[in-house]
């Protein structure tokens, strides 16, 4: 036999015959940290055309959380437009954005206008399209949303009780109370509110308030002949 093995061999045995539990009292840690910053998130996002009639063509790159949404809504030619609101409401075609929001803090919401049309700019000003914020609702398990039935969120420009538009039948014109004009420039505040969720994730299906945003125009059939092209950018942020 192999010495060397057989060597091995007793040593094993040997260990194995004098082997002893770990003393007691003996202790182990693990330690766990992190953070949490402020988050808010947009998210779940739609957008539809409010008034029945013939509509714009439906918009691509529906965006989901925590992607962003990117919509393009062209409506054409907007002297064919069948706007079918009520003549008190100056027949506008309305436009609504729908999306969600989530966060663990105070929150600010704000909208920039940019005109994509190069100098002198779109033939349509930003005074002429409504803008402003129709709805504000709770989502469905209002049990987890941050103090219930007591959240005040305020909206700079509001249509929520009120149209945003005034008709004048003798001139047979509209006019806008909040429009495109007044966040054309700089980023401005369109709607800001205390902290949203206490839960879940930036996707959940509850822990949200759902933000319905307006854009209004009238079919113009003797107006200024061209294009007009505007981009809005909403932007999340906490304080």
């Amino acid at each position: 036999m192999n010495k060397k093995l057989l060597g091995v061999a007793v040593a094993l045995f040997a260990g194995a015959a004098f082997a002893q539990p770990i003393p007691s009292g003996n202790t182990g840690r693990v330690q766990i940290q992190g953070t949490i910053n402020s988050t808010v998130a947009m998210s779940n996002a739609s957008i539809a055309y409010v008034a029945p009639g013939t509509g714009p063509a439906m918009p691509a790159n529906t965006g989901v959380s925590p992607t962003a949404f990117d919509y393009a809504v062209n409506l054409g030619d907007i002297n064919l437009l069948t706007a079918t609101d009520l003549a008190t409401n100056g027949s506008a075609v309305r436009i609504l954005l729908s999306f969600q929001m989530r966060s663990n803090n105070s929150y600010h919401l704000k909208a920039q206008n940019v005109d994509n049309v190069a100098a002198p700019g779109s033939v349509m000003t930003p005074a002429e399209i409504g803008f402003c914020t129709k709805s504000i609702a709770n989502a469905s398990n209002t049990a987890k949303i941050f103090n219930p039935g007591t959240r005040v969120d305020a909206p700079t420009h509001d249509c929520r009780v009120t149209d945003n538009i005034n008709y004048d039948s003798v001139n047979d014109s509209v006019t806008y109370n909040h429009t495109l004009a007044a966040i054309t420039g700089a980023q401005q505040d369109v709607l800001v509110g205390p902290q949203i969720s206490t839960g879940g994730s930036t996707n959940s299906n509850n822990n949200f308030i759902t933000v319905g945003q307006e854009f209004a125009i009238r079919p113009e059939l003797f107006h200024q002949q061209g294009t007009f092209n505007y981009t809005v950018t909403f932007t999340a942020s906490t304080p």
